[in-house]
């Protein structure tokens, strides 16, 4: 392990273009590590997962014709920001995967049509997803002319991240195989998501948007 560290080390140390990629890759890094901990920059109130319970509820029939499972889940959680800093929450919530894909892509698509209609109600953690698809088009990009260590460094740290956020997840919980699945779920949750918010950006030169006051 200490040769290959030191080998990259070397590489690094001797190649400008892999310094410049470690940087951005540092960068990446950093930025998705601020986005995980930036509740105290929101007026809205932020709550961390303490506990989640998930069962699975029935069936349902996805917009293909198809039965998929339905899980219900009781949550636990502690606001992080606000008035109400440190109140313990509890609610409910009910979901299917190609459910939570089709709220993604709306979601996303509706956050780029609101810098027309109420740009001081984002923030920055609204276009990461967005950043997330940009970064692979890129990437991919330099990749295919050859240039392929930001694409590793990305999909690296990306990768264990998602690895991590899916132990976070299921910690405490009665344990499905379907819970294997997850670091491919945030994937597709994330892609869903930025997809809309492309779409939406496309759209929102064209969007009609009129501000309506109260009489």
């Amino acid at each position: 392990m200490k040769q290959v560290a030191t080998k990259i080390t070397e590489y690094v140390k001797k190649s400008k273009r892999a310094k410049l990629y470690g940087v951005f890759g540092l960068i990446y890094l950093i930025a998705v590590i601020f986005v995980m901990n930036d509740a105290w920059l929101y007026q809205t109130p932020i709550a961390k997962l303490t506990k989640v319970e998930t069962s699975i509820a029935g069936e349902n029939k996805s917009t293909r014709g198809t039965q998929e499972i339905k899980y219900k889940q009781k949550i636990r959680g502690v606001i992080l920001n606000g008035t109400n800093k440190g109140k313990i929450v509890d609610f409910s919530n009910e979901y299917t995967y190609t459910g939570m894909l089709k709220q993604k892509y709306g979601n996303g698509y509706w956050v780029a049509l609101t810098l027309k209609a109420c740009p001081e109600c984002l923030a920055i953690y609204h276009f990461v997803p967005f950043a997330f698809v940009g970064g692979i088009v890129v990437t991919s990009a330099l990749a295919v002319c050859h240039h392929s260590l930001l694409a590793k460094l990305m999909w690296g740290a990306y990768s264990c991240l998602a690895i991590l956020m899916s132990f976070m997840a299921v910690k405490g919980q009665k344990k499905y195989w379907q819970q294997l699945l997850l670091p491919i779920l945030f994937f597709l949750l994330h892609v869903s998501y930025g997809i809309g918010s492309v779409v939406g950006f496309l759209k929102l030169p064209f969007w009609k948007y009129e501000k309506r006051t109260g009489v």
